[in-house]
């Protein structure tokens, strides 16, 4: 009996590597890395007069149209933070697989006055053996797409602004 349960412990440690590995490969996909503070845009002057209940909803507009929609598990009213979810594109060479994301942020810079900022987060596939297999996907952070960023909030803050310039809506 006691050979058995010998056996049974030798074949169970001998799957612990595998297990340790397949972490190993999950802990290479930063999912929950937040967008670098620097990868943020901001409008040219504060909207004034608006209201974070119409700002939220048109910025949940926007991502629900240019992304994959708002991932609520990372957005977060109370913190003013709204996140899409990944938008994903694997490539059979390493380094050309990609996915981005994008992050708004809303900031009381006077009662009734808002600062909207966005970013947009890319991060590349840096996997060697099976780059285009999400499940062996190692993701590593690269330059934000600021081009895009400054297209989100142009399309957030464009219902609040009177002009193309720029000024606010009073």
């Amino acid at each position: 009996m006691n050979r058995r349960l010998g056996l049974c412990f030798a074949v169970l440690c001998s799957f612990a590597p595998l297990g340790c590995e397949t972490t190993e490969i999950f802990r290479g996909n930063p999912a929950d890395s937040p967008a670098p503070a620097e990868a943020f845009v901001s409008g040219p002057a504060p909207l004034v007069g608006v209201e974070l209940d119409s700002l939220w909803d048109r910025a949940s507009q926007v991502l629900a149209m240019d992304c994959e929609g708002v991932d609520t598990e990372h957005t977060s009213f109370a913190s003013r933070e709204m996140v899409s979810h990944w938008i994903t594109r694997l490539a059979p060479n390493r380094f050309e697989g990609k996915r981005s994301r994008a992050w708004v942020k809303f900031k009381e810079v006077a009662p009734g006055s808002w600062a909207v900022s966005a970013a947009v987060q890319v991060q590349r596939n840096v996997d060697i053996d099976q780059p285009s297999a999400i499940s062996q996907a190692k993701w590593e952070e690269i330059a934000s797409n600021e081009g895009r960023a400054n297209l989100i909030l142009w399309k957030i803050e464009s219902g609040f602004r009177d002009s193309p310039g720029g000024t606010p809506a009073k």
